[in-house]
């Protein structure tokens, strides 16, 4: 399993700034939500009074349908996330764009509720967000990582706060805490 150190993840995320999809990745760091759930978000799955989201569906391509909005991986997959300080601020500024993407697509806006969206309001295929990451890691000069290394610096943040393997288990939504401890908690730990 590759991993970022803190220095690493802070250079590709500064370097990233402002470019496409990149509200979409730091997104998924700050949650842990794998990239299909980050992109099958959506805005009624958002309680930003109370700071949390329910990872309800996740959303992928599947051949022949194109972008399809499906169950979760697992029913653990189903779950609550709280909402960090910077993940609630990250979701009003995604929310004010998309509010301007909108005024500015008029009738070719495509209302699908969606929180992170193209600018025409049309869901993000997760396929796409991987090739856009792949490029933005080589231009950033850190080393290889797929989306889902960013579940991996979730876990070690979470880990360096504190949060023990059964809760990180649960905010990850793996089908067992032995998943959780065999893949993370020998590397960021011991």
């Amino acid at each position: 399993m590759k991993m970022w150190d803190d220095e690493t993840r802070d250079k590709f995320f500064n370097s990233i700034n402002g470019r496409k999809y990149s509200d979409l990745l730091l997104f998924s760091v700050l949650t842990g939500a794998r990239r299909g759930e980050v992109c099958g978000l959506t805005w009624d799955n958002v309680d930003l009074g109370d700071n949390r989201i329910s990872i309800v569906k996740n959303i992928g391509r599947i051949n022949g349908k194109g972008l399809v909005s499906r169950n979760p991986k697992t029913n653990r997959s189903r779950r609550s996330l709280p909402l960090s300080p910077p993940a609630v601020e990250l979701l009003h500024s995604v929310r004010g764009k998309q509010l301007a993407y909108q005024s500015i697509a008029g009738d070719h806006w495509h209302p699908t509720w969606y929180v992170f969206t193209q600018p025409d309001g049309k869901p993000i295929d997760p396929d796409l967000v991987t090739k856009a990451f792949n490029k933005l890691v080589k231009e950033a000069g850190v080393p290889h990582l797929t989306p889902h290394g960013l579940r991996h610096a979730y876990a070690s943040m979470s880990y360096a706060m504190g949060i023990q393997t059964n809760t990180l288990s649960r905010l990850l939504g793996h089908a067992s805490i032995s998943t959780t401890y065999d893949i993370y908690a020998p590397r960021v730990r011991g």
